[in-house]
């Protein structure tokens, strides 16, 4: 191997000799294939060998200078392959060599196709998970490049040529918020616009002349290549690389208002209105118009103002969760949009609890968001169930005022009995459902349903059966059962909740009464113990890795991303409770504690006050000593509710007089003391 690279090193401007030398080169560090293992793998131990020295790499790099295609082309295919056989230590070697990134940029502008495109292979590989790397080529005018290409080769439609410069962007992107607060401030967020032109979505098929009908109605759609669909998926997913929940709050902010500015979130949006969307670009759609819109009021309310086939776009998006016709992966998509949309947003919770109360006003035409959301919570399809459950939640979510109005809604089962109150109705589902992710959609509705709600406790424990049957689903675990484990968990925070935001309006189950039920019947070590299992179930660290759906199929279904951060906050509050802290007590501790402070601030005030005052005394030589046998105690008191009473007496003889001038060399020296005293006692 020395002697080819001597070779090239001494007869670099031989074309002939250094093309056949590098093809070689290829030939020897071919890998022998994928079964073999790469300590045992030849190519990879040349790579390796080859790699060591610095000289080589500098001096395939330095070899890219030479414009001729026949030594141009093969460099570039060895340097591919040496990436593929020891990809971090060819990274490390292109970080040593003084512009190294640039000689390989260049290979993007170069005219021949053939070796733009495997430069753009050889950055694909060069870039991946290097983030020094991803950032030099950034600067590199990478970007602007890349974009244009894109543009050049037709935006979505281009070829494969548009998905390897998405996939390069992609890599630069991901994980790397300074390339993209660079990516931002170079206005490329804008230029990404025309890539979702509708344009083309709809065209009329070749049809020739007495093929065509005068009534044919609307042009019938061009069916999307598979290449199409992995460019606008790949552009889909570096929209989310940028907004990205994830991700730095301030960045996502200044990229969402791009986005919404730009009008790239209307292009997304009218996408959705198209017929024959394919299944996975429908889903990913979904999820990139939920990341755009969480968390942000302005683009919040602009959807929910927003008409979709003259129908509100909650709405629609609504029938695309419930229906059981739909794939799986849309349906939970959407669930995510309706989710974003909800997210720190009451007004949008509001809309959507205020479909569900009782209207005095005309009935509504056309079905609402309350209707579709009780027909699937009352729905035997366990997705739809566990979509609306969820949804429901997130409506009441960190909302005390939903919380409330929600215990307006009452259904009326049978004709001619009373009606029962809706939360009532949603527990007795939970103790009638087999299905695992019916009973956890159910669970997490009810925990978040009586958050900081007495009243919903009350009407909880009001119910004669409520209690019962969630102690036997406390106590139903089994060991073996992963699922059946965390429900009990569930089930356990549900009674502490219960307990916890308890305002013993139900007599039968008060704050004692349910402490001691628990006490004696679960046992306050194993409760606390089982509240705080749940967070180490798989299902639980699952749901809390992301807020993106991770599901694939209803088995999968369980828990959800914001109800786990929930979980944990409650875990503290409820294990508190159970200690006996009473939050009222401790309140009363800490107005005591204000008391205290606010009275040694009072005292410390009348003493600079009086301080001063026998400064002018002594200034105006007024100033009398106190007569012999005067002990008046001038003892300051501050007291507080309860026996926390602090006595603070000043030292000495407090006693002062003001009395005609006289001989004052005596009263000024007893005066000074006393100051002194006096400023040492504030000091303290």
């Amino acid at each position: 191997m020395d002697m080819l690279i001597n070779v090239i090193k001494e007869d670099s401007s031989d074309v002939e000799i250094t093309e056949m030398v590098i093809e070689t080169l290829l030939n020897v560090m071919a890998s022998q294939g994928e079964d073999t293992p790469p300590e045992t793998d030849l190519g990879v131990q040349f790579t390796e060998m080859f790699i060591k020295s610095e000289d080589n790499v500098s001096l395939l790099l330095s070899l890219l200078e030479e414009y001729d295609f026949h030594v141009r082309w093969p460099t570039v295919k060895l340097l591919i392959l040496l990436l593929k056989n020891r990809s971090k230590d060819l990274q490390d070697r292109v970080l040593e060599s003084p512009m190294g990134i640039s000689k390989l940029m260049d290979l993007l502008a170069d005219s021949r196709e053939i070796i733009r495109n495997d430069g753009l292979l050889l950055m694909i590989k060069l870039t991946k998970n290097n983030p020094a790397i991803q950032k030099i080529v950034a600067f590199e005018n990478a970007f602007e490049r890349l974009l244009h290409i894109v543009s050049v080769e037709g935006n979505s439609d281009g070829g494969i040529i548009v998905e390897d410069c998405l996939s390069l962007l992609l890599n630069l992107l991901r994980n790397n918020l300074s390339n993209q607060n660079f990516f931002r401030e170079t206005s490329n967020i804008q230029r990404i616009t025309p890539y979702f032109e509708l344009g083309d979505l709809v065209e009329e098929e070749g049809l020739e002349g007495d093929e065509v009908e005068e009534d044919a109605g609307t042009p019938a759609p061009k069916p999307w290549s598979g290449q199409k669909q992995k460019n606008i998926l790949l552009m889909l997913d570096i929209l989310q690389v940028l907004i990205n929940p994830t991700n730095n709050a301030q960045s996502v902010t200044l990229c969402q208002k791009t986005m919404y500015t730009r009008g790239i979130y209307m292009r997304l949006m009218d996408m959705l209105l198209y017929p024959h969307l394919p299944p996975p670009i429908f889903s990913k759609l979904l999820l990139t118009v939920g990341d755009m819109i969480r968390g942000n009021d302005i683009i919040q309310q602009f959807m929910g103002e927003l008409e979709m086939s003259e129908r509100p776009a909650i709405l629609v998006i609504l029938m695309f969760m419930v229906n059981d016709k739909q794939p799986f992966n849309i349906r939970i998509a959407a669930l995510y949009c309706i989710q974003c949309f909800l997210y720190k947003n009451g007004k949008g919770q509001a809309a959507i609890v205020s479909t569900l109360l009782p209207n005095q006003e005309d009935v509504q035409t056309g079905v609402t968001s309350g209707q579709l959301l009780c027909a699937g919570l009352f729905s035997t399809d366990p997705v739809a169930h566990w979509l609306c459950s969820v949804t429901l939640a997130h409506c009441l979510y960190n909302n005390t005022t939903q919380h409330e109005n929600m215990l307006l809604v009452q259904l009326e089962l049978t004709v001619g009995q009373p009606p029962v109150h809706l939360i009532n109705q949603v527990f007795s589902m939970l103790v009638n459902e087999n299905n695992s992710a019916s009973r956890f959609g159910t669970l997490m509705l009810l925990l978040h349903w009586v958050e900081e709600s007495p009243g919903g406790v009350a009407t909880l424990l009001n119910n004669p059966a409520f209690v019962p049957q969630l102690l036997e689903l406390v106590e139903n675990r089994d060991g073996e059962d992963v699922s059946q484990t965390l429900m009990s968990s569930l089930a356990a925070m549900l009674l502490g909740m219960c307990l916890k935001y308890n305002d013993n309006s139900c007599q039968q189950y008060t704050k004692s009464a349910l402490s001691h039920l628990v006490t004696h019947r679960v046992g306050k070590d194993s409760f606390v113990e089982l509240l705080e299992s749940a967070s180490l179930k798989p299902l639980f660290t699952q749901a809390s890795k992301t807020p993106h759906p991770t599901a694939t199929t209803v088995d999968e279904l369980a828990l959800d991303f914001c109800f786990t951060k929930f979980y944990k906050k409650q875990i503290d509050l409820v294990t508190r409770v159970l200690d006996g802290e009473d939050d009222e007590a401790q309140k009363n501790l800490l107005d005591s504690h204000d008391q205290i402070v606010a009275g040694y601030k009072d005292l410390i005030k009348q003493q600079d006050e009086e301080i001063n005052r026998l400064k002018q005394a002594l200034g105006a030589g007024t100033y009398a000593a106190p007569p012999a046998g005067n002990t008046s105690d001038n003892t300051h008191r501050v007291t507080t509710a309860g026996d926390n009473t602090h006595r603070v007496t000043t030292a000495g003889d407090n006693t002062h007089r003001v009395t005609p001038a006289g001989d004052n060399t005596q009263n000024e020296a007893i005066l000074k003391q006393q100051i002194a005293q006096m400023q040492e006692y504030s000091k303290s």
